[in-house]
């Protein structure tokens, strides 16, 4: 329990961030140019988010916050304002011109042999429109970069969206809506027409329709998360999001290396003789064993909001409250359901409630203090008492 360095505990989650390089979704579609999803854990780790059994686990570990020099963010930047965003509109209306004019015009060249009118013939033109700024719109703006300078020198970059990439991400979805349109509107045509195609259509959506389900289900029970928190699906996501957390964790560190704290030790001491009263629940948390190892009140925070997690977790668990196995349960689903089903003592609600809106904060803004984080530590000792007692009920049951 409680060991001296962060190194010898076990982390959870802080952030996670899509690293791509390629701007275009047309590109993207290849595999070589997919996004890279990576995840900041609680010992300073920044990893690949995802496994591999052909990779060992130091392979998938892109860099460590207490190995660098500097953390820098800059922010999306246009080459050219002007024509960056007239393109980016032009582009996005074309979309709209291909949904509401281009298929219609298809759909009824195809079913009623219409021929197409001189605005539907203009009309073609609009996907090449939005072809032509997909594959270009990297050349006319620089993305958001988080840079992570390491002390020989080197650096690593994130990179994030192009700037205004709201209505370019808008014009994507329409594209793609038509183009799933299309496909559908001729494979219709095509099985009137060829009989054998539509039995080998429906043989495949037949097999999808089986084995998909039968692929989750599958995956659902080889599934080894563990109760520490990693299953949790409310991880704050994005480059400036991971900045902060980064940059929190980064500076944490260089005032412990400089011997300021803000908790003088006996204090720390006394806490943790509190929840050692209960080691027996404590010891298997993993998320509990951070507490008071974590470098800022902030990430302490965290480490007991997913704390207070897996605790809620298992409690609804010993009641027999289960999800399905696609729900995307948190603390706060946890809790809900919890309480609303099992008696539940006012104080304990009331300190859940408490962690839930402190560990929000602390995971979205990281501006907790340490007087909040000696308060969130001495209600979550108030819930590992209650959680004991629920534990001993079930027992005697």
């Amino acid at each position: 329990m409680f060991p001296d360095s962060v190194e010898n505990v076990q982390r959870f989650p802080l952030s996670a961030v899509s690293h791509n390089d390629c701007k275009s979704f047309i590109k993207s579609l290849h595999p070589k140019n997919r996004s890279t999803g990576l995840i900041l854990y609680s010992d300073g780790s920044l990893e690949v988010d995802q496994q591999n059994t052909l990779l060992d686990k130091d392979s998938m570990i892109v860099l460590n916050i207490n190995d660098l020099e500097n953390i820098e963010y800059s922010s999306g930047r246009y080459n050219n304002r002007i024509v960056y965003q007239t393109l980016g509109l032009i582009s996005l209306l074309s979309t709209f011109i291909v949904l509401f004019i281009l298929l219609d015009a298809w759909y009824h060249a195809m079913y009623f042999n219409e021929r197409l009118t001189e605005v539907e013939l203009s009309a073609t033109a609009a996907p090449l429109i939005w072809v032509f700024f997909d594959l270009n719109r990297g050349k006319l703006a620089k993305p958001a970069k988080l840079v992570f300078r390491q002390q020989d020198g080197t650096h690593k970059e994130i990179t994030g969206k192009l700037p205004n990439s709201d209505s370019y991400s808008g014009s994507v979805f329409v594209m793609v809506t038509c183009v799933i349109l299309y496909i559908l509107a001729s494979l219709s045509w095509g099985i009137e027409r060829l009989p054998l195609l539509g039995d080998i259509v429906g043989v495949i959506l037949g097999l999808a329709f089986i084995l998909g389900p039968l692929w989750m289900i599958i995956n659902y029970f080889r599934s080894e998360k563990s109760l520490s928190g990693i299953e949790s699906y409310d991880i704050p996501n994005g480059l400036m999001h991971m900045y902060f957390a980064s940059l929190t964790m980064f500076q944490s560190r260089r005032i412990l290396l400089d011997n300021e704290t803000k908790l003088e030790s006996s204090e720390i001491e006394e806490l943790k003789v509190k929840l050692m009263e209960h080691e027996n629940i404590i010891s298997n948390i993993i998320s509990a064993n951070y507490i008071f190892e974590a470098p800022s009140p902030s990430l302490g925070l965290i480490a007991i909001r997913v704390s207070t997690e897996t605790i809620m977790k298992n409690c609804c668990d010993i009641k027999g409250l289960y999800w399905k196995p696609n729900a995307r349960v948190t603390l706060r689903t946890y809790f809900e359901r919890y309480s609303k089903e099992m008696p539940m003592d006012s104080k304990i609600k009331s300190n859940v409630k408490s962690i839930i809106d402190l560990g929000n904060r602390a995971a979205h803004d990281f501006n907790v203090d340490w007087d909040e984080f000696r308060l969130a530590v001495n209600q979550f000792c108030d819930i590992v008492v209650w959680y004991s007692t629920i534990q001993l009920l079930d027992e005697s049951e």
